[in-house]
């Protein structure tokens, strides 16, 4: 892969996520609910505009350690 097309993929992924995350916030879910919305749609499942090399794999791998960490902030573990 060029530099050029994993760049454009970097920048699909980012766009995508932003703007399913802004939706999903207007609906009254977490942001964090469209931004897996978004990677459900880019990848190989729906759409398939983005493909999988190494090097986004192993992006993606250290964005789910990141995910986990953002749900984590947004948890309340206050018993009502």
């Amino acid at each position: 892969m060029e530099l050029k097309d994993f760049l454009w993929s970097l920048i699909i992924i980012y766009a995508f996520a932003r703007v399913m995350a802004e939706l999903a916030a207007r609906l009254g879910q977490s942001a964090v609910l469209g931004e897996l919305l978004a990677g459900v749609a880019l990848g190989g499942s729906v759409l398939n505009l983005v493909q999988a090399t190494d090097t986004l794999k192993l992006l993606g791998e250290v964005g789910i350690i990141l995910l986990l960490f953002e749900i984590g902030l947004e948890s309340d573990l206050q018993s009502p």
